[in-house]
C-alpha cells in the first residue's frame, strides 16, 4: 500500500517500501496510471507497483520512457516492450498504453504527462549503485511538482535492460 509523505515532509530518502507525494493540482480528469522507466534494475518493480495501482484503481496502465537526446528511438521502444514482456502476462503486455517522450528533461516531460494521470510511478534513482537510499535528481525535481500523486518505488539495483541485448 502507498505511504503518503506529503511534500514538505518528503524526506528525499526511501525507506524501503513506496513512498508517495501528493500532487499539487488536478486538472481534469486522470485517464490511466503513468509508470515511467529508465533501462536500469527498477523497470519491472515500477511496472508491477504501477500495474496493480492501475487495477485498484480501474484505470488503463500506461507506460513511459522519456528519451533525452542519447537514445535512439527503436532502442526506447525495445526498452518498453522488453520491460513489458518480462514483467508481466502476455495479455496484459499487450494491453498497457506504452508511450515514448522526447525532452531534454525528464521531469519537464513527466510534469506536463502528470496533468492526464491519476498516479505517476518513478524509481528513487536510476543507478543506485553503493547508495540505494539516494534519491536521484530527477525524483527530486518531480517531488511535489506533479499535478497528480508521485508513488516512488524503492530502486532495485544497477542492472540495464538493454545489456541483454548483445
Amino acid at each position: 500500500m502507498i505511504r503518503q509523505e506529503g511534500t514538505a515532509g518528503f524526506s528525499g530518502a526511501p525507506t524501503g517500501e513506496v513512498s508517495t507525494v501528493p500532487g499539487c493540482a488536478s486538472e481534469g480528469v486522470s485517464s490511466f496510471v503513468l509508470a515511467a522507466i529508465d533501462d536500469d534494475g527498477s523497470a519491472g518493480p515500477i511496472v508491477r507497483y504501477a500495474r496493480a495501482e492501475a487495477e485498484r484503481l480501474g484505470l488503463p496502465l500506461r507506460v513511459v520512457h522519456v528519451c533525452t537526446g542519447r537514445e535512439r528511438m527503436p532502442d526506447a521502444d525495445r526498452l518498453l516492450s522488453d520491460v513489458l514482456y518480462d514483467d508481466q502476462p502476455r495479455a496484459e503486455a499487450a494491453t498497457t498504453e506504452r508511450q515514448i517522450a522526447r525532452d531534454r528533461d525528464p521531469a519537464h516531460a513527466l510534469i506536463v504527462l502528470s496533468r492526464a494521470a491519476a498516479l505517476v510511478v518513478v524509481a528513487a534513482n536510476s543507478d543506485p549503485v553503493g547508495r540505494p537510499e539516494h534519491v536521484g535528481h530527477c525524483t527530486r525535481m518531480l517531488a511535489g511538482k506533479t499535478a497528480c500523486p508521485l508513488a516512488i518505488v524503492p530502486a532495485s539495483g544497477p542492472t540495464r535492460v538493454a545489456s541483454r541485448w548483445r
